[in-house]
């Protein structure tokens, strides 16, 4: 994007686990910090950073703050391009 002249271009992806709604904490802590051990074992963290990804494991109140930084940024961007639900 940049050699097309959008120097300031930015653009990423992110996974992340989820539960329903009011999900007792306690099990949210659990498979969040299983999750955490199984993606910081050397094999899993290898493998997914030789496929290309950078393994950020933060939990629960790390997935909430990166929602809550994307969805500004992608109203913005829906709402300049007019783009509507069908």
């Amino acid at each position: 994007m940049i050699e097309l002249g959008y120097k300031d271009f930015v653009s990423d992806t992110f996974q992340g686990f989820s539960a329903r709604v009011n999900t007792p904490s306690p099990i949210v802590e659990l498979l969040s910090a299983k999750s955490i051990a199984i993606l910081k074992t050397p094999k899993i963290a290898d493998q997914l950073r030789n496929d290309g990804s950078e393994v950020l494991a933060s939990g629960p109140d790390g997935m909430r703050k990166r929602i809550a930084d994307e969805v500004p940024t992608w109203r913005d961007i829906i709402a300049r391009a007019g783009i509507k639900p069908v």
